[in-house]
């Protein structure tokens, strides 16, 4: 292999002298004489503000390479000729920006032109489906992150790009990766893991279709985000947003305060021309429900200098950092219940850890469940004591090991506060994030034909989430709860006594019972008692409705390390050949234990890292190496890119059975794997192709195919590779998984309409083989683990249509169409195992995709009041429904054969500024998310925590009534009141459709159609976010320089 990776390296670099980073344009144009139109030799051409400029040729052409995104200046001077000075022309990220300079004679001396540079609507050399969003527009639309903002690209639907699975897209900041390389889970969402300030952002490139062979690892979409860098004078914006004036409309739940900076320009005694920038956001929001708070600070800085000029060094950071409570809705299929069961006029207590082996012993010996209790020095009425087997030997009489008088596990960490414990009803998991990134950058520029780039990056994330249990008791005995009551008036709801479910040094077992150095005394997860308490009318005791239903512990540490140089070479006017590496490298830990409503305990503990773990523990530590190469060619009537990609990947790791069917020594538990071998490396090669045929100036015709391979995320190849066997339905990682594969094709068009208009079609196809779905893999005769296998297939077809009006005195904006059909084998990479787990059997046919949305419309539109400098953006998404599955009682499951309402969302921005001085404004602005209150299902949190058959049913009753369908309802036809007629037979008088509607529809009578049956989507228990947020309005000030 080896071999193979240096002939493929030689091969590659010998194809040109390449590269280029993909964060940086290009200028290019020709100096002529106004007056013959003949080029002119030697003029000097520069950018102002920078060290970048070129001269002109024999022909009069010119070019300048590696220049940042960002809006320019640039002048052109040659004796004997004016001075020619072209503003406000756009350069964006890897295209060419025209700049032809026509001079005139000079007359008198000193003679100067000065002209605005309009940005073109047809972008000749763009062969794919590439849509930019620059810093004015980002700031100026309604729109709150990074995947709003690509989320109005026309083939995007819930950030799934073009028909594809939502971790197909590959997110980077200046080139360099920011997603989490274990992914999130089986959904397979991808998404930018960091905070992004948005008043540090230059540029965002989204692509769908044609990306080049700089781009690996991608399937279905590139979001590259170009960061700010200083400028040669000082600039600066302090931006203010809130939700909370303490009086309506403007006072909601959430409450929010928001706060973002930014300032950059020349470092102060200008050593090597240094220049920095610095952009920061903080963010506090309570949450649209109790306990959803958000407290996210994030910072993103650029400091670059130039020691020659030739050289150039820029240094990047980001950092963002989270503490955030999830709110959960009591969804369960068992009803919580609070009351007073005992009529003691207190609220009911429970026994917080009684464990259902405790229920089995006293089975097993014949017990009275109420007189054993009585027995064990417990209460059967108000079941204020707690029994436990810690050591296992079911005696529960003796388990006050360290004779404190208190059971060993209430009071764990022997403090003698018997208060540690937990129980398994109301708990509200918190959630610790932060995550950073480091690059380095030199750029030498070798000639004005050619430079190369050196990068290197670091990217961490870390996660780290617990459950807080200790949240449902009556401290203070008021007679209420205490989950909603903030006693020490901190503003949080904070735990108290020991967190029993925390590991906190990774180690496996339960910190409050490391006490010594025995581990034999030392509780480990599989020990922690399990158990859910009743009241006398077998309702689980205290519900809030705010819960998260099951245990879980995590902590998680992935860095991503890059190494990238590329090398650029303008071979002549019409060939820019680029060529490059990169090596990427892993570091991956989760520690992950999750006590499911079951009583089984999954979890892992994965990888090594500076958090601790167990010893001997493997390290996780796959990598990639990749080397591209690709001409750029560029001719008056075509342009042409053409590169080709090789990647290898790795999975470094050697702890894989020999034999898939007879996997562990110990087929109990699993954990020790029998006649393990390594995985096996992988490399593969990707063609990429786009043509672009200007047919008149105001007419381009492009194509582009590509072949795409993207390694399934690491959770899907490192999942359980402990091979734990402990819990029911075990499922188990495989690193020997093959690259999904998607082949794509594209057809586009661009027209210019006018002088300020454009409009855009495009159809494209997809052929998606090697998607990840699970298999059953039977090691017993009656007993199966879940593994990972390259299974599932898909296609996608559709078309776009893309118009858009350049921003005038007046008003612009923008409106795209996308019509696609997206089917496939599976929508996610456990489908097999839900089916399975369900006892239903697994289909062999493809089927519309979870996100197979018909049609999607997304606009933009920006009027202008030039006369009191007041603009006013809006957007609007429509959708049509999405697919659903209905409840099915056959064993062949009918996987989305139903749609659900389309959704309709508009936001409204509207901003007045002010004039201080020449280079000061001030603004205040108002925001309305959701501008007309819709009611929009949430498809993600219906799949999720919903009840779909209660949505199927009662969609169905309201169908039926709105059809007049007499013969659903057993009644009478129409409206109208009893006429004494039984036309169902059943042998009483029907009443009109109405009243038999409102039997079904109004359960306590109170003349209203319940809450969860007009809203079905929230099943029976009526959860609110299955559906979007009402209309929120914030205000807001601003002030830059």
């Amino acid at each position: 292999m080896k071999k193979v990776l240096l002939i493929v390296v030689c091969a590659l670099v010998a194809l040109s002298s390449i590269a280029f980073a993909a964060s940086t344009g290009k200028i290019s144009g020709k100096v002529t004489d106004q007056s013959t139109g003949e080029p002119i030799v030697g003029a000097n051409v520069l950018v102002e503000g920078t060290y970048f400029g070129s001269a002109s040729d024999v022909d009069g052409n010119y070019f300048i390479l590696n220049v940042p995104p960002g809006t320019y200046t640039v002048k052109c001077q040659v004796i004997g000729y004016k001075t020619y000075i072209k503003q406000n022309l756009g350069v964006n990220a890897d295209l060419t920006a025209r700049c032809d300079f026509p001079i005139e004679v000079e007359v008198i001396e000193g003679e100067t032109v000065i002209v605005q540079a309009t940005r073109p609507l047809i972008q000749n050399d763009m062969t794919s489906s590439r849509n930019i969003k620059t810093a004015e527009e980002i700031q100026t639309i309604p729109v709150d992150d990074i995947e709003d903002i690509v989320g109005m690209t026309a083939g995007f639907v819930d950030g799934h790009a073009r028909g594809g699975r939502m971790d197909e897209v590959k997110y980077l900041v200046n080139g360099m990766p920011v997603t989490d390389p274990m992914g999130q889970g089986d959904l397979g969402s991808s998404e930018v893991e960091i905070n992004i300030p948005e008043l540090s952002i230059a540029e965002v490139n989204v692509t769908t279709g044609g990306f080049s062979a700089e781009y690996g690892n991608a399937q279905s979409g590139v979001v590259d985000v170009i960061t700010k860098e200083g400028g040669s004078n000082y600039s600066g914006q302090l931006r203010y947003r809130t939700s909370n004036l303490g009086f309506e409309p403007f006072q909601d739940h959430h409450e929010l305060q928001n706060v973002e900076f930014s300032l950059g320009g020349p470092v102060p005694g200008n050593l090597w021309g240094s220049r920095f920038f610095v952009a920061g956001e903080y963010t506090n929001d309570m949450g649209r429900f109790d306990n959803g708070t958000n407290d996210e600070f994030s910072i993103s800085t650029s400091l670059s200098f130039r020691p020659t000029k030739s050289d150039k060094i820029t240094f990047n950071y980001m950092g963002s950092q989270a503490d955030q409570g999830e709110y959960r809705h009591n969804y369960s299929r068992i009803t919580y219940e609070n009351e007073d069961s005992d009529n003691d006029g207190l609220l009911d207590r429970n026994i917080s850890l009684l464990s259902s082996n405790v229920h089995q012993y006293a089975n097993d010996n014949g017990y009275d469940w109420n007189e054993f209790l009585d027995q064990m020095g417990g209460d059967s009425t108000t079941k204020r004591w707690m029994l436990v087997d810690l050591d296992g030997d079911r005696d529960y009489r003796n388990e006050d090991r360290n004779s404190n008088r208190e059971w060993d596990i209430s009071d764990l960490n022997y403090d003698g506060d018997a208060t540690d414990a937990f129980n398994m009803l109301d708990h509200v998991r918190e959630f610790n994030n932060g995550q950073n990134q480091f690059q380095l950058k030199w750029t030498h520029n070798i000639n004005t034909k050619s430079y190369f780039e050196v990068q290197a990056s670091q990217f961490r994330t870390y996660m780290k989430y617990n459950i807080n249990e200790a949240i449902n008791e009556d401290v203070n005995m008021n007679g209420v709860l205490d989950y909603g009551e903030d006693l020490n008036g901190n503003n949080k709801l904070d735990k108290y006594g020991t967190d029993l479910f925390v590991d906190e040094n990774n180690n496996d077992y339960i910190d409050a019972s490391e006490i010594g150095d025995d581990p034999e005394e030392w509780m480990k997860w599989l020990d922690v008692p399990f158990g859910n308490a009743q009241d006398g009318d077998k309702y689980m005791l205290y519900g809030q409705g705010f819960t998260y239903w099951r245990l879980r512990w995590n902590e998680d540490e992935k860095i991503t390390r890059t190494f990238k140089t590329t090398y650029t070479n303008q071979v002549d006017n019409y060939n820019k050949m680029r060529a490059g590496f990169e090596y990427e490298w892993y570091n991956i830990f989760d520690h992950d234990v999750d006590l499911a409503s079951g009583g089984n305990v999954y979890g892992q503990n994965l990888g090594k890292s500076d958090l601790g773990g167990q010893p001997g523990q493997d390290a996780i530590r796959p990598y990639i190496f990749a080397a591209f190469a690709e001409d750029k060619m560029e001719y008056q009537g075509m342009i042409v890119n053409f590169g080709l990609r090789f990647d290898y990947f790795d999975p470094n790791w050697d702890n894989i059975p020999s034999d898939l069917d007879n996997p562990v020594t110990n087929v109990t538990s699993g954990g020790e794997v029998l006649n393990p071998v390594s995985a096996e490396s992988k490399f593969y090669w990707s063609p990429r192709l786009g043509i672009a045929h200007p047919i008149t100036d105001r007419d381009v015709m492009y194509f582009n195919y590509g072949r795409y391979f993207q390694i399934p995320s690491f959770f899907k190849l490192f999942r359980n590779v402990n091979w734990d066997f402990s819990g029911a339905f075990p499922m188990v990682g495989n690193a020997n998984l093959e690259p999904e594969i998607t082949t794509s094709f594209e057809l586009g068009l661009r027209h210019q309409i006018g002088m300020d208009m454009r409009i855009e079609f495009k159809g494209f196809q997809k052929d998606i083989q090697g998607l990840t779905d699970m298999r059953q893999v039977f090691y017993s005769a009656s007993n199966y683990y879940s593994y990972y296998y390259n299974i599932d297939y898909g296609n996608v077809r559709g078309f776009e249509v893309d118009f858009y009006k350049r921003t005038g005195k007046y008003f612009g904006g923008s409106v795209n169409y996308t019509y696609s059909i997206a089917k496939g084998k599976s929508s996610s990479s456990r489908q097999n195992y839900d089916i399975t787990w369900a006892g239903q059997i697994i289909p062999h046919h493809e089927s519309y995709l979870d996100w197979d949305q018909r049609h999607t419309v997304n606009a933009t539109f920006k009027a202008i009041v030039p006369y009191i400098d007041t603009h006013v953006d809006w957007t609007m998404t429509y959708g049509s429904g999405l697919p659903y599955t209905p409840a099915s009682r056959t064993l062949e499951v009918l996987i989305n054969t139903e749609r659900l309402p389309s959704i309709l969302t508009s936001n409204l921005m509207v901003n007045k500024r002010f004039k201080i001085n020449d280079h000061t404004y001030a603004s205040a602005f108002i925001w309305i998310n959701n501008l007309f209150d819709g009611h929009n299902i949430n498809k993600i949190n219906m799949d999720a925590f919903g009840d779909v058959q209660w949505y199927h049913l009662y969609t169905q009753i309201q169908e039926m009534y709105d059809d007049g369908d007499a013969r659903y309802f057993g009644a009478e036809s129409g409206d109208l009141g009893n006429d004494n007629i039984d036309n169902d037979g059943d042998g009483f008088v029907d009443e009109s459709i109405k009243d038999e509607y409102m039997v079904l529809m109004d359960t306590d009578g109170d003349g209203k159609i319940d809450w969860n049956k007009k809203n079905p989507a929230g099943g029976s228990l009526g959860i609110p976010y299955c559906y979007t947020e009402g209309r929120t309005i914030r205000l807001g000030v601003s002030i830059e320089f």
